[in-house]
């Protein structure tokens, strides 16, 4: 299906521009949520993501993004203001990525770390000897 000048095909890709935001938005916050450990936040945010993704993959299925002679000029600021959103959307979502192994070997240092404390602490010696009964001294 080809973009036809006129409402129709502008308001279609101003539904997809919309998806597009929600999406960029909601991979900004996942950045922001990785960096503070957050994790049942991320959960909700990648499932909400998928939603996006989801209606996005439905809506491509929909509409055909090639433009046609005919179009007009907001259409065809709004395909370029589209495609721009999309390679930001690519560079968010790799941000995060390299913000998700990040945080991630943080966490495996911050446990390696508990772990070496941990162990240090139950490998030290007591100074002072248990005894059982009442009397420190033996009797003579």
């Amino acid at each position: 299906m080809m973009i036809q000048a006129g409402t129709k095909s502008y308001e279609r890709l101003k539904k997809k521009l919309d998806i597009l935001q929600k999406i960029s938005t909601n991979t900004k916050i996942q950045i922001r949520f990785i960096h503070q450990r957050k994790m049942k936040g991320l959960l909700r945010l990648l499932q909400e993501r998928a939603q996006y993704l989801q209606a996005l993959e439905v809506f491509n299925k929909e509409v055909d993004n090639t433009v046609s002679n005919g179009t007009t000029n907001e259409v065809e600021k709004l395909v370029l203001l589209i495609n721009t959103k999309q390679q930001e959307i690519i560079k968010d979502n790799n941000e995060a990525v390299e913000a998700a192994k990040a945080e991630r070997d943080n966490i495996v240092a911050d446990l390696h770390r508990v772990n070496s404390e941990k162990n240090l602490r139950k490998s030290y010696d007591d100074q002072w000897i248990s005894f059982t009964g009442n009397r420190l001294n033996q009797k003579s």
